[in-house]
């Protein structure tokens, strides 16, 4: 998988922008049957909407195949935390989080850089 392009809501108007360099995203084989199982799903349900999915279809959608907005990601994070009563971290921050866990664990930080940003288009 590949990341071409990333998205950003302001407001209600989301704007996609591709990246200057494609960032390969590396997959275990127990996270690539996910995502072969996640698509077949998308697939059966896009049929429901009489569309097909397509390689250029974004990863996480809506069931009509239209890309989730990342203000509505966010706006759940914030629910899940208040529910919860976890520590006030913005959803943004849970990928730092994560990329200091991996330093911490010993991970390389070329490999600890090259994690997924949370929007990527599947190609």
């Amino acid at each position: 998988m590949m990341i071409v392009q990333t998205a950003r809501q302001i407001k209600i108007v989301v704007s996609f922008k591709p990246v200057k360099k494609g960032r390969p995203v590396a997959l275990s084989g127990i996270r690539l049957a996910e995502l072969e199982a996640h698509r077949a799903r998308q697939a059966e349900e896009q049929l429901r909407f009489k569309l097909k999915l397509s390689p250029d279809s974004f990863v996480f959608a809506q069931p009509d195949g239209t890309p989730i907005k990342p203000g509505s990601i966010t706006n759940e994070w914030k629910r899940l935390v208040a529910k919860h009563t976890l520590p006030c971290i913005q959803f943004h921050d849970l990928r730092h989080t994560h990329a200091t866990a991996m330093l911490g664990s010993g991970v390389h930080p070329k490999i600890a850089s090259e994690r997924p940003q949370l929007y990527c288009h599947h190609t």
